[in-house]
């Protein structure tokens, strides 16, 4: 409930943000302000969008529809969304498609969101002018989605932690902003896709999240 009554604000901040910057003419002191409010007020609505993807994991009477998905084009639209971010740290983002056809059985909006936040955690712990590559193929009758990154790894005894929510494995950063719900969330769309998720990772070498999701629906 409380999500539901954020968004409406937090949408009023960001669009007279955007109407400012835009329109008005100010000076370079008061620019940075209102730049300086617009990226908290998306960290917020970013929040609220997690927080929303929480309650609907928590409630044992979601049931997403499912509909023919292309894995490919939801990864570009992913990878797209986010090359602003990846630019900022010199991140390449690469798509390899090898399963003919792409497309499962699922929910675009959730898969669309799995796609986001797990290249979204390739760049917050990516190193800059690293990588980060995301390969779909088949095994067996099963969709197989590899996500790779050469950044900062996760600690072994941590690997088993990751999927908790607000956790963070590299807590010492100052500049980290993520909220240590993107993989709980990750892990909540695979289970209703009736999916396997796994990590692999070494420190100061990278990380790789492989997932398997059922081509065919899965059983009501």
């Amino acid at each position: 409930d409380a999500a539901h009554e954020l968004r409406t604000p937090v949408s009023i901040i960001l669009s007279h943000c955007e109407y400012s910057l835009a329109e008005l003419e100010m000076s370079p002191e008061v620019r940075k302000e209102f730049l300086c409010i617009q990226d908290k007020a998306l960290q917020m609505s970013q929040l609220v969008s997690h927080l929303l993807n929480i309650a609907r994991a928590e409630s044992t009477g979601f049931h997403p529809s499912f509909e023919d998905v292309d894995l490919e084009i939801l990864a570009e639209s992913a990878a797209d969304e986010l090359t602003g971010k990846a630019a900022q740290k010199e991140i390449r983002i690469e798509i390899h498609n090898y399963l003919k056809p792409p497309v499962i059985e699922g929910n675009t909006e959730l898969l669309f969101r799995l796609f986001i936040n797990l290249i979204d955690n390739g760049i917050q712990y990516g190193r800059t002018g690293g990588y980060i590559k995301i390969f779909l193929e088949q095994r067996g009758k099963n969709a197989c989605i590899r996500v790779s990154d050469d950044g900062i790894g996760i600690p072994e005894e941590n690997l088993d932690k990751i999927w908790n929510r607000f956790y963070r494995s590299d807590k010492s950063r100052s500049d980290s902003v993520g909220f240590g719900l993107g993989l709980f969330i990750v892990k909540y769309i695979v289970r209703l896709h009736k999916g396997t998720i796994a990590v692999e990772s070494e420190v100061g070498r990278g990380t790789s999240f492989i997932l398997t999701l059922p081509i065919t629906p899965p059983a009501s």
